[in-house]
């Protein structure tokens, strides 16, 4: 019996991944046969040459087993002037088994029939051979013609699709190692009972096993150091209801700008969760804000001063556009600052080399310029107007052309990864709201999972990301790792999100409706610097994403240090951290600074772990927490002097191994007593 096991590590949005091997091994623990460890195809699994009428049988998978599986399949043959024909019957009793002629897809078929591979060489001899599936009862499928080399070897190779295998026998042992760059994977197996498969963890750490057989998962693997970024979401309170348009990360701080409020279009985080209100100079519509060469720069479509600046991203001054456009983009690259407008007349675009003084430039089309970007040593500039013109690039954000584009709503881009990818709000073709380019010149539509308004895209932690404000349906994020091939994401709330960025191991992303709930973060950051401008109000607030408050400085006469609430310690990403616990029941450190009863104690379980000192008398004890009362051992400070471990003669002789020297006060024989080494004396005199 023969079995068909396919192994092919993927990312979440179905992408094969790369540096993988997987090895299966038969019951008996001889290898069987490796997943090529590039995972792009690789040379033919299986390779046979047909019989002497040109024919070969070749049994996928037992009829009884359900085969989930692409094959490549490959006809020479050399004996061209004798052969009329060859003949490869192909049983894969699946509809869902899709197979390939040089490329091209067959025809399915049905339930239990299985497949005849014919080519028919005509009899003039030419180049062309007619490739034909039939089933089992001789029927006919769709023909394919295809082109051959004159001499035609008879060999027929049979490839699984990438990092796919074949293997025979009722029982393997599954072995995974290197490093994974995506999350989750999965394996899939055919032939296969739950009981046949073992797994060996190889060097690859967290191994979920998940059964899957035929429709079932086989294995998932999840590594932890791609936990979320990207893909989980959480609301964050936003400092005001405002509209929210832009955002940008610089600095050590997240900086967001909106068009709606009263002297409070301004927000600013250092960590994208706590958010606090600046005052903005003029009451505008800011559109988009960027940060470069130590200067925030923000952008309006509206007032007397349509740009402001700020090195700290706390305090703003108005400067002048070089024109009064409607200014919507903004981006820092090679020294420059460049923006771009959706209104004016030839002047659509605006450079400065400082954020400060700017000079008009010459836009390659009065499009409505939504959005601007710098990578690989091009500007490139999206519109969501414009005849098939939508794209405009320049190398140095001063002469600008025109590039062909489809006609869709541009209206957010970046770069990342060697790749231009740009968004839109499509109405005219499904799942046509995306497009890529390796330059900035030459672009290629891209399928989205959903059309319901991509307003911006970012790229950063090796994800590209997009937020949807138009249409929404509870998924209004998508990823891809290549730009390519896009998953959606469940978001938390449903807003309009108009922008989103990364900074800090950490996206963000803002809306410009929901009630309170106007930012949304995604990633996981365990520590972080403190910039210097993280200070408000005289305090400092270092917080970490994760169940507790690291440290805690409130800013007023009190200073706390605070962690969770159970054990004395944790381990976060391979560390261990000293855990304070503020409950005052076990394992914990209090500190008390007015002067009356304990000033300082280390509480462990029970009192005979304790360290008390009291402010208001001076005592210090060890193993209570009442000095000059039980205390192992107890400094007065009306005495001066030592308190030596007391106890009866019943708890001094209970003393399993004594070390010489150990002194101890018999509270029996109120006499002190000294360890020899050998047994206990009285001590007559210290």
């Amino acid at each position: 019996m023969r079995f068909a096991f396919q192994s092919v590590a993927k990312d979440g949005q179905g992408r094969i991944i790369p540096s993988m091997t997987v090895s299966v091994y038969r019951a008996n623990g001889t290898i069987a046969a490796n997943v090529y460890t590039a995972l792009t195809g690789g040379s033919p699994v299986t390779s046979v040459t047909t019989s002497s009428d040109g024919s070969f049988a070749f049994y996928v998978s037992d009829s009884d087993f359900s085969l989930n599986q692409k094959f490549k399949i490959t006809l020479t043959k050399t004996d061209f002037a004798t052969k009329s024909y060859d003949n490869i019957t192909i049983f894969a009793p699946v509809p869902t088994a899709i197979f390939y002629v040089d490329a091209n897809e067959t025809d399915q078929g049905a339930v239990g029939n299985g497949y005849s591979l014919k080519d028919i060489i005509d009899a003039a001899g030419s180049n062309n051979v007619t490739i034909k599936f039939r089933n089992s009862s001789g029927s006919a499928t769709t023909s394919y013609t295809l082109t051959t080399s004159e001499t035609i070897p008879s060999t027929c190779a049979i490839e699984p699709e990438q990092g796919a295998m074949i293997v025979q026998g009722g029982t393997a042992t599954l072995t995974i190692s290197g490093i994974p760059v995506g999350n989750p994977m999965h394996q899939w197996l055919s032939g296969f009972t739950a009981g046949d498969v073992t797994f060996g963890a190889g060097n690859l750490p967290n191994v979920l096993q998940d059964v899957w057989m035929g429709i079932r998962t086989l294995s998932q693997i999840e590594s932890a150091p791609y936990l979320s970024a990207g893909i989980n979401w959480t609301i964050r309170t936003s400092a005001a209801n405002n509209d929210w348009f832009g955002v940008c990360y610089g600095n050590g701080l997240f900086v967001a700008v909106g068009t709606t409020g009263t002297g409070n279009r301004i927000m600013t985080s250092p960590d994208g969760i706590n958010w606090i209100i600046r005052t903005s100079p003029e009451d505008n519509n800011w559109r988009a804000v960027t940060y470069g060469n130590g200067l925030f720069v923000a952008i309006a479509s509206s007032g007397t001063y349509r740009v402001m600046t700020s090195s700290n991203g706390i305090d703003w001054t108005g400067r002048t556009a070089s024109v009064a456009n409607q200014w919507h983009g903004i981006c820092y690259g090679n020294g420059l600052f460049v923006a771009t407008a959706y209104s004016g007349t030839g002047d659509r675009v605006m450079t400065s080399p400082d954020g400060i003084t700017w000079t008009t430039r010459v836009s390659a089309a009065d499009n409505s310029w939504r959005a601007v970007t710098y990578g690989n040593g091009l500007f490139v500039a999206v519109a969501h107007t414009g005849a098939g013109n939508r794209v405009m690039t320049s190398p140095d954000g001063i002469t600008w052309t025109i590039r062909t584009t489809p006609s869709y709503e541009w209206l957010g881009i970046c770069y990342g990864n060697g790749l231009f990818v740009a968004t839109a709000i499509n109405e005219i073709d499904i799942g046509g709201s995306l497009m890529t380019s390796p330059d900035g010149i030459t672009w290629t539509l891209r399928t989205a999972p959903d059309d319901i308004g991509w307003y911006s895209v970012v790229y950063g932690g090796g994800l590209f990301v997009a937020v949807a404000g138009y249409l929404m349906d509870g998924f209004n994020v998508m990823t891809s790792h290549d730009g390519i091939n896009w998953a959606k994401r469940a978001t938390p709330a449903d807003n309009c999100w108009h922008f989103v960025t990364y900074g800090n191991g950490m996206f963000v992303a803002v809306a410009f409706t929901g009630s309170g709930n106007r930012v949304m973060t995604s990633g996981i950051k365990n520590m972080e610097e403190i910039p210097h401008n993280n200070i408000y109000q005289g305090g400092i607030i270092v917080r970490g994403n994760l169940e507790s408050t690291i440290i805690q400085h409130e800013g007023d006469t009190d200073t706390y240090i605070a962690f969770g609430n159970d054990n004395v310690s944790e381990v976060i990403g391979g560390i261990t951290f000293l855990k304070i616990i503020e409950d005052g029941t076990q394992d914990t450190v209090v500190y008390n600074e007015d002067g009356v009863d304990i000033d300082f104690r280390i509480e462990g379980v029970g009192e005979e772990n304790a360290l008390t000192v009291e402010g208001s008398s001076g005592n210090v004890g060890v193993g209570t927490a009442t000095p000059n009362a039980k205390a192992v051992l107890d400094i007065t400070s009306t005495t001066k002097g030592l308190l030596f471990p007391r106890m009866t003669t019943t708890q001094r002789d209970n003393i399993t191994t004594p070390p010489a020297g150990l002194i101890i006060y018999n509270n029996t024989t109120n006499k002190l007593n000294f360890y020899n080494g050998t047994g206990w004396e009285v001590v007559t005199s210290v």
